[in-house]
């Protein structure tokens, strides 16, 4: 190796080195922030005055599955520089007119700025999750910890701001101003800008699919029957996206389905049908338990590097083995602490399952604009299993505390 080569290689070797923190954390607080922004704007609108819970869930979800689904296929039109300004533009916006709609406006204007944020919030996840699928492992990671940093916060602000400081939930928007500058600057400084850019990597992507486009043209000419007629491109290009969609669905955004499920399940079901006497409010427990299961949410999307998982299947099993034990002992009220340790084990199963479902769809789809589709549809699992989750765990949190009497239930206190 020539003196000139070995120092091509340092250099670049320097340049991965300096890259790989930047690429964590950009993503980490790109994550952060997109998972906080949304519980802000919902818990501004204070839906929960006029609806049902389970209603309240699904104007909150509906329109983020509906996106996950569909914008993946036509999220590479808009230019990567555009996207976090028109999602910045969405959450200022969102900010206004719920700082500009008390809970005695009509429903109908509060329900748009919650469709706004769920819309806002979905976008940032199916163009990032593509982002990171060029931009490698650290990014994984980095994108692992801060939504799991974000889901952890959820559970304890509302808490610390109503309890702790006096304070009502409107007065959280005025931290979106924040949330939204730590967006943009993570992704416009703290992201390389090859990334943000679709630079060099992007490009080569581009010219091997024109090499292969023409080595496959002069394998038709050589081998095709001259009277075969040929399909288009964008007839071929659908027809393998929803076989990537469908071959999705069966490996990999069922386990999603089943790991958010399995959260939403304890949070919308299990909570108030269970012991409460160790704690003088609902609200000091639920933000415990919360803070339990999301810690457990965060280490397991954190584990990937140290713990990665061989078997989704088992992983499955595991989660629906220590979800059951929390149903068990939310009906039969063994121990507050089962509940709490089951909650802590079902988010340390479901973030793990999370992360790494989303490096195996990485690893396993080599050509980047299929695994760009490809990571931006298979979260709709994980917003699908939260509907099914979240209103499941509504109706059985109705049926338990009808049917399970006992003073020591929260859904039986007055606090």
């Amino acid at each position: 190796m020539t003196p000139k080569s070995k120092t091509t290689g340092r250099t670049a070797a320097l340049a991965r080195s300096l890259e790989n923190p930047r690429l964590f954390w950009g993503f980490a607080l790109i994550g952060l922030s997109n998972t906080i922004l949304p519980s802000i704007i919902h818990a501004a609108n204070y839906l929960i005055i006029p609806y049902p819970r389970h209603v309240v869930l699904l104007i909150e979800l509906l329109p983020a599955l509906l996106t996950k689904l569909s914008l993946p296929f036509v999220v590479h039109r808009a230019p990567c520089r555009i996207r976090p300004l028109v999602v910045a533009a969405c959450w200022l916006l969102a900010k206004r007119i719920a700082d500009d709609t008390p809970p005695n406006v009509m429903p109908p204007v509060r329900i748009f700025t919650t469709v706004l944020a769920s819309v806002a919030s979905a976008t940032t996840e199916v163009f990032c999750l593509g982002m990171v699928g060029r931009a490698g492992a650290p990014a994984l990671v980095g994108w692992g910890f801060g939504t799991g940093a974000g889901l952890l916060q959820n559970a304890v602000w509302p808490f610390l701001l109503t309890y702790g400081a006096g304070k009502v939930l409107r007065s959280a928007t005025g931290y979106i101003y924040h949330l939204v500058a730590m967006f943009l600057v993570s992704y416009f400084v703290l992201l390389p800008q090859s990334l943000t850019k679709r630079g060099k990597s992007n490009d080569d992507e581009r010219g091997k699919n024109r090499d292969d486009a023409s080595a496959e043209e002069g394998r038709s000419f050589l081998g095709r029957h001259e009277n075969t007629p040929p399909q288009s491109n964008s007839q071929w290009g659908m027809i393998g996206k929803l076989r990537t969609l469908r071959g999705l669905a069966r490996s990999d955004i069922f386990p999603l389905v089943v790991a958010s499920a399995s959260l939403s399940l304890l949070q919308y079901g299990l909570a108030r049908p269970l012991d409460g006497s160790a704690f003088e409010t609902f609200s000091h427990f639920f933000a415990t338990y919360g803070v339990v299961m999301h810690l457990g949410t965060l280490l397991g999307r954190s584990s990937i590097t140290f713990l990665p998982v061989r078997s989704l299947r088992l992983q499955v099993v595991a989660l629906g083995v220590w979800t059951a034990v929390a149903l068990f002992n939310a009906v039969f009220l063994i121990s507050t602490y089962i509940a709490f340790l089951s909650a802590f084990l079902v988010g340390f199963a479901g973030g793990s399952l999370y992360v790494n479902v989303l490096a195996r769809v990485r690893k396993e789809h080599e050509d980047q604009a299929d695994r760009e589709l490809s990571l931006g549809l298979v979260t709709a699992g994980e917003t699908g299993g939260m509907v099914i989750g979240g209103v499941v765990g509504a109706f059985l949190e109705t049926t338990m505390c009808g049917s399970l009497v006992s003073s020591r239930r929260w859904c039986h206190r007055s606090r």
